[in-house]
């Protein structure tokens, strides 16, 4: 093999140009080596006779230029060629033969072959290495560009296809020409079906009018942010905020690029902010007016006893007088579902009969769900006994009743029944939070449209509901999942679209018989008593009402108006009071704080708290943090004796028990 020549760099100090030259005449290659020189170009030639030393060379080193003979006596420039450009394909590849014809020319150029030359005609040869040369870097330029492009489209791809934000693409007409996945996806379709769709196809039907003038041509020219709702494909709504920006070519707006943001969660805590913020002022008037309407029914319902006890029951106003007494019953059942949701609720748990409670419920679910929902009953015997609120148990059965006339418009049945279960089959159980073992399961069960998937996930939310505005607050199902809570129990619910909604209350069972009590049907003579007591309460009517309601069942009655004068009867004749009922509001002094009085004179004193105020006004109080007895007006003569009976006939009150 002809060693080659050694490295030589041209006058004007650029590289040189590293060339393998395939050739076995010595000769020829220095004559070639010569003709590159003389065409002013520095070349580094490595000089190879066989395939082996080919194979090689291209093994070990980098080149620039590949030149071959097309005949050798061991190996051809065909092969030659079909290796370079398995293994160096960027390289530019020069036959330089005395024998190559034509078509073989034309075959070689096919095969990949840069350019080809005769050795008899070498004048060209300077001019074809030098394009040869040029057109490879044109090319490694070019993929150079290419790869640089398609990081770059790589990388919007990736901008594009995985923000959070949607992004829209329309024409000057407003069509659709591209929206990123997140975009079809808000909408609820794919970027196919979307293409050519006008942004106003996808705007709710309330927002329309308003959203055309954001998307007229003349305004897609300029900047803008601004708020809209979508509907998504299954009807459903979305609120976004959208970004204009517009698209120009040679001055002219050609259309707009919308970025796309998904606030219907912000918008949902702000209306549920707004929500809470009115309940919150609808507390604040109920409490401001509670304390004097509950005076007023506590007034009717004491005097229509007075008359009902006074007349026979054959008297012609006897039945007028009922009616008064249930009216004004009722308007006391609708303040406290006004004043439902304050938080500090008075809780008095009893061992109950769920079957008592849902048999006495079933004349009011009745009137409650109207005559075209049938109520049907299937209560099971030997039902475990649980300990509960009983008017809570009665508030989350009426809520739930509510719910289910409410997915009736059309009619239906209403189904309450109970049945005996454990607490660990229930979806949620959780051993380290919730007590195992038998438990009273009350299912109600309707036949209405049901609930979506969606729907079902969020039942529990406060301020969550899918009725029309002013038809609902959200609130019936979110409290009766904290009373059931609060009972240590577990409420769930089972429903399906089109198939009716079950829920599900379950209370741990416990050992002990009922104390739940028809007040309306309590022996008169066991709420007697032959106790003094003392009544302290500002209003003069109502002062009147507690005094004669204690003393037709037997007590001796004292009353005062003001704390002071309370206070005074008590040095006076504190040792021949049994019991201070008094209201925990009043202009001088609260009822905690006369109660703290009274002790100081008479270490456990027993006191009875009244009040007419919201819950949550009376937790200012601080009576509600105390371990004290608390009756809140309205109520009956029957009612109030019967907590003065309990009040009187329970053990004596720790010193500082209020």
């Amino acid at each position: 093999m002809p060693t080659p020549p050694a490295t030589r760099t041209g006058d004007s100090g650029t590289p040189s140009v590293r060339i393998l030259h395939l050739e076995d005449n010595v000769l020829d290659a220095e004559l070639l080596q010569a003709r590159l020189e003389e065409a002013g170009l520095s070349c580094r030639m490595t000089v190879v006779d066989s395939r082996e030393g080919y194979e090689s060379a291209l093994a070990g080193g980098e080149f620039d230029l590949i030149i071959s003979d097309f005949s050798l006596p061991s190996f051809d420039g065909g092969a030659a060629l079909a290796i370079a450009r398995e293994r160096c394909p960027e390289v530019p590849f020069l036959f330089v033969s005395g024998t190559i014809g034509e078509e073989s020319a034309v075959k070689a150029l096919l095969s990949g072959a840069t350019d080809y030359l005769l050795k008899s005609r070498l004048a060209r040869l300077g001019p074809a290495v030098e394009r040869a040369l040029r057109e490879a870097e044109q090319k490694r330029e070019e993929r150079r560009l290419l790869e640089a492009l398609r990081r770059s489209e790589a990388k919007y791809r990736q901008i594009v296809e995985t923000t959070e934000d949607g992004i829209w693409s329309i024409d000057a007409d407003g069509g659709t020409v591209f929206v990123n996945p997140r975009m079809a996806s808000m909408l609820g379709r794919s970027p196919e079906e979307m293409v050519g769709t006008h942004p106003l196809d996808h705007v709710s039907e309330q927002e329309r009018e308003r959203a055309e003038q954001y998307f007229a041509v003349q305004r897609l020219g300029r900047r803008e942010v601004f708020e809209l709702r979508f509907r998504r494909a299954d009807g459903s709504e979305l609120w976004v905020t959208v970004a204009t920006t517009p698209m120009r070519e040679e001055g002219r707006c050609v259309g707009g690029l919308l970025m796309v943001t998904d606030i219907t969660e912000k918008k949902s805590l702000e209306g549920q902010f707004l929500q809470a913020q009115k309940m919150e002022a609808v507390g604040r008037l109920a409490g401001g007016v509670a304390h004097d309407f509950n005076n007023l029914l506590t007034a009717i319902l004491g005097n229509c006893g007075f008359a009902l006890d006074a007349l026979p029951s054959d008297h012609p106003a006897h039945k007028d007088i009922l009616q008064v007494k249930e009216t004004a019953q009722r308007a006391a059942s609708l303040t406290q579902q006004l004043l439902a949701f304050s938080r500090k609720q008075v809780f008095e748990p009893e061992i109950l009969d769920l079957n008592v409670i849902v048999a006495n419920m079933e004349k009011l679910l009745r009137r409650l769900i109207g005559e075209d929902i049938r109520l049907h009953l299937d209560l099971a015997e030997d039902l475990p006994r649980v300990e509960a609120d009983p008017s809570q148990v009665e508030q989350v059965i009426m809520n739930l009743a509510v719910n289910a006339r409410d997915a009736m418009p059309r009619g239906g049945t209403l189904t309450l029944a109970t049945a005996t279960a454990r607490m660990e089959d229930a979806p949620g159980f959780l051993p380290s939070e919730d007590r195992p073992g038998p438990c009273a399961l009350l299912s109600i069960s309707d036949t209405g449209c049901g609930m979506d998937p969606a729907t079902l996930a969020r039942v529990f939310e406060p301020f969550f509901t899918t009725k029309e505005v002013g038809k609902g607050t959200g609130l019936g199902l979110s409290t009766a999942h904290e009373i059931i809570r609060k009972s240590s129990g577990l409420i769930d619910v089972e429903s399906k679209v089109g198939d009716g909604t079950t829920f599900r209350v379950r209370l741990p069972g416990v050992e002990a018989p009922p104390s739940t009590v028809d007040k309306e049907s309590l022996d008169s003579s066991l709420l007697q008593g032959r106790e003094t007591i003392l009544v302290v309460e500002d209003e003069e009517v109502i002062r009147e009402i507690l005094r004669r309601m204690l003393t037709q069942f037997g007590y001796s009655v004292l009353v005062a108006g003001r704390v002071e004068e309370a206070l005074r009867l008590y040095r006076e004749r504190g040792d021949s009071i049994d019991l201070v009922v008094t209201d925990v509001i009043m202009p001088d002094m609260n009822g905690l704080e006369f109660a703290q009085e009274v002790e100081r004179l008479r270490p456990g004193a027993k006191v009875l708290f009244l009040s007419g105020y919201t819950d949550a006004i009376i937790a200012k109080t601080g009576v509600l943090e105390q371990r004290v007895h608390f009756l809140g007006k309205p109520f009956t003569a029957e009612e109030l004796s019967g907590k003065v009976r309990e009040v009187l006939d329970s053990p004596p009150s720790a010193p500082s028990a209020v």
